[in-house]
């Protein structure tokens, strides 16, 4: 369908996921889940759907480590947006879109410039 460069199979299931993965290793795939009793660097797949209350540094950190790409859930403060914007996840998953956006859109940090411009620039 020409469609499988543009999903994720993920799911709760990790059977499914290993299925996925043995079965059809063209599709990218992960595993769900909201908190981990195990090691996840060996789940199968190569995305870790994570909740973000389960991604800490360390476990960002390791996953990375494993070669899986962090998927974060669900991440609706503007304040975690921010701090997981500038952490190293593959992507962020919201219920706040256009929020998101905007938060992405914005610089990460200022120039010297930039911040010159808004001393001179701020009040008038």
């Amino acid at each position: 369908l020409g469609m499988s460069r543009d999903v994720i199979v993920m799911g709760l299931d990790q059977r499914l996921i290993e299925y996925v993965v043995s079965r059809h290793a063209d599709l990218p795939a992960g595993f769900v889940y909201y908190r981990s009793l195990g090691d996840s660097t060996r789940l199968a797949g190569e995305y870790a759907v994570i909740e973000e209350d389960e991604a800490s540094d360390e476990r960002l950190a390791a996953l990375l480590a494993a070669g899986k790409k962090p998927i974060v859930w669900t991440v609706n403060e503007r304040a975690d947006m921010i701090r997981f914007a500038a952490r190293p996840v593959h992507a962020l998953i919201t219920d706040h879109v256009r929020e998101l956006n905007g938060v992405l859109a914005e610089p990460t940090t200022a120039s010297s410039a930039d911040l010159l411009l808004r001393l001179f620039t701020e009040g008038e």
